[in-house]
């Protein structure tokens, strides 16, 4: 098996990103620093570090849905005050990777994985893979407002516009994109002056949120999400 493969297996990392990491010298087969990128590996057999940190192999994938509620971070890490969603998760689903965060405040659904090359996938905007919000506003927007957003607002990585953009309620509206940037609905909405209340994601590519209550998570196959 190819090294980079056997990477994105063990959950480190997309294949890309693989190559990029055994280019500059963080990846080790039996102690020994390897930098070929057609280097192959045998799965049984040899042990391969990453940064110092040993790969679990498994030939079967692990996805998972989690209704995200606000207050809890998206983070391996544990910082003093703050509550991270793998808190809401057992011990043996610990090793898994977000694909696609939500900020502290936000709430709904969140993907995780120990698939490197299906988190890329989900995640990178070229798969164009949708993500569906639901935001309740300060105020409702005027046409001035939800023209600007239709069209684009100027973020510091470029133009941002949602795919799709409808009104459900007075002051909650229905926003549907594949850009995948920091706090981007924020930051949109900030930009027309308009503060978000609540922000909950209700659907990725073709899982939806559905009865999932909050705190709670299901384990899925592949084939549920993309």
């Amino acid at each position: 098996m190819r090294l980079n493969k056997f990477i994105s297996q063990c959950g480190i990392a997309s294949r890309r990103k693989a190559d990029l990491l055994i280019q500059q010298g963080q990846v080790r087969i039996n102690g020994q620093v390897v930098n070929s990128l057609g280097t192959q590996v045998d799965a049984q057999k040899d042990e391969v570090a990453v940064n110092g940190k040993k790969c679990q192999f498994s030939t079967r994938y692990i996805y998972l849905a989690l209704n995200k509620p606000a207050g809890y971070i998206c983070t391996h890490a544990r910082y003093r005050g703050e509550k991270s969603i793998f808190y809401l998760l057992p011990r043996k689903f610990q090793h898994l990777k977000i694909a696609g965060r939500l900020d502290k405040d936000s709430q709904g659904l969140l993907v995780l994985s120990d698939d490197g090359e299906f988190i890329y996938q989900l995640t990178h905007p070229k798969f164009e893979h949708e993500k569906e919000y639901q935001v309740a506003l300060q105020r409702p927007l005027n046409k001035d407002e939800i023209n600007l957003l239709k069209t684009g607002v100027r973020l510091e990585e470029g133009i941002a516009r949602f795919d799709s953009f409808r009104q459900i309620a007075n002051k909650r509206y229905s926003v549907v994109l594949h850009q995948g940037w920091k706090r981007q609905i924020r930051r949109m909405f900030d930009k027309v002056g308009v503060h978000i209340n609540d922000l909950l994601r209700v659907r990725i590519s073709k899982l939806t949120l559905a009865k999932l209550e909050s705190r709670k998570f299901i384990e899925l196959s592949k084939k549920d999400l993309i």
